[in-house]
Order: structure tokens, then sequence, then C-alpha cells
């Protein structure tokens, strides 16, 4: 189930970018009894989207770098 939610997810994050011309992008990250998560999200002018909630070893600007641009090339690479 979990995996299914994922591509969900993934789908509607991918449609929000394909929709709309004007798109921020964000991130978010905490640690929680030792696990590090961080998540991307995509807004427009009307929503706010999840497009991952992933476990990164690391909290450095490269990790988080790394992990939207991973992030970006997963949906690029599913859309085609």
């Amino acid at each position: 189930m979990a995996r299914e939610l994922g591509v969900i997810a993934e789908l509607q994050a991918a449609e929000t970018l394909h929709d709309n011309k004007n798109v921020t992008i964000g991130f978010d990250a905490t640690t929680q009894e030792g696990t590090h998560v961080n998540s991307i999200h995509f807004t427009t002018e009307k929503e706010c989207v999840a497009g991952a909630v992933d476990e990164l070893a690391g909290g450095t600007a490269e990790d988080y770098a790394n992990h939207v641009w991973r992030h970006q090339c997963q949906l690029e690479e599913d859309d085609t």
C-alpha cells in the first residue's frame, strides 16, 4: 500500500509541475528518534502538493540539493 501511495504522490506532483507555469519548490527536514527525514513540496497559486518524503543520511545543503535533484530527475523519467 505504501508503494501505491508513493506512486500517486509522484503522479500528482508531476501533474502539478506540468499544468502550472509558475511553481515554487520547497523542502523541510526534521530529525526524530535518530531518523532524518526530508520532504519536498511544490506550491502553485492555488495548491501545495507533497512530492517526496524520504529518509536522508545527512542534513547538509549538499544532501538536500541532491535529494531535490534526484526527485526531479525521477519525475521527469516517469513522465517520459
